[in-house]
């Protein structure tokens, strides 16, 4: 009887363990997601502002405004950029220092991808690994019990 209650805490154990895994790796891949979203997002900055060493001021240009629309504007101030540090905080550098900035920051962003990548990869394994063991107990708690129904017969 208690090996019975002992095999049932330790399924409950890992159904638990398992669930909770399946959790940290959905948690772990919309981290990913939101990484390539930014990783993309900069290297669109930066692909653009480095464009910009080709313009002249008064360059006619289109400015996206969104849902594939586009604004016509003239280039003021080519070797210059503006861009959000924060809530409704701005900043203008020069193209070089926006392209350095942003090489900084892609730097990073692949650097806590890999990161996330990895632990990703571990809470994986652990979560095959427990997928096993309770496969595994469950066909030992089955057997069992169609041992005991066939001697009942």
């Amino acid at each position: 009887m208690s090996e019975e209650i002992s095999v049932e805490e330790t399924l409950k154990r890992l159904l638990l363990e398992r669930e909770m895994l399946r959790q940290t790796a959905e948690v772990l891949r919309r981290r990913l997601e939101m990484i390539e979203t930014l990783i993309n997002d900069f290297s669109l900055f930066k692909t653009t502002v480095e464009r910009l060493k080709e313009l002249k001021e008064g360059d006619e240009i289109l400015v996206p405004v969104g849902a594939s629309s586009y604004v016509r504007a003239r280039v003021v101030d080519p070797g210059k950029v503006i861009y959000a540090v924060g809530a409704d905080t701005f900043l203008e550098q020069s193209v070089e220092r926006s392209v350095e900035d942003v090489d900084k920051r892609l730097d990073e962003l692949h650097s806590m991808r890999k990161s996330v990548q990895g632990q990703l990869a571990t809470v994986l394994s652990r979560l095959e690994e427990s997928e096993k063991a309770i496969r595994a107990l469950s066909e030992a708690v089955s057997k069992k019990h169609a041992g005991k129904a066939q001697g009942r017969t």
